[in-house]
């Protein structure tokens, strides 16, 4: 299992993207209080046994937030569709693991309930083989 390297992956997409770099004030995966919107924060993950007969594999998810304060959801639903268009079916490069593909699940926008602040929620799945049986 490669969690952190699919993170720094993910990460790595993210940042080097330069429409998403200006659309947001950040990428993060731990926000300090105060930090200005809009921003993204790379959040929890889950991975399961996705074994095949020669190696041992990982099938992963990662769910990517976003945080805005602009008026109605148009912000963040912008911020969602740049994220969409970076990650699903990138070639990402997880370490020396045999990557399968990164494919979007869902997408959803809330109000929280302090009443400005939006809240967008995206997760995508990843398959990887990641170390060979012995």
């Amino acid at each position: 299992m490669r969690m952190a390297q699919a993170q720094k992956a993910i990460y790595e997409a993210l940042t080097g993207n330069p429409v998403l770099v200006g659309m947001v004030t950040g990428i993060f995966d731990h926000v300090d209080q105060g930090t200005a919107f809009p921003y993204v924060v790379i959040g929890e993950d889950a991975a399961g046994e996705w074994d095949t007969d020669t190696e041992i594999g990982a099938d992963s998810l990662i769910t990517i937030h976003t945080w805005s304060e602009g008026m109605g959801r148009l912000e963040t639903k912008q911020i969602q569709e740049v994220i969409y268009s970076i990650l699903h079916r990138a070639a990402l490069v997880i370490g020396d693991a045999k990557f399968y593909g990164i494919d979007w699940q869902f997408s959803d926008s809330f109000l929280e309930p302090d009443g400005e602040t939006r809240h967008g929620v995206m997760r995508f799945r990843l398959l990887y083989d990641s170390l060979p049986l012995s």
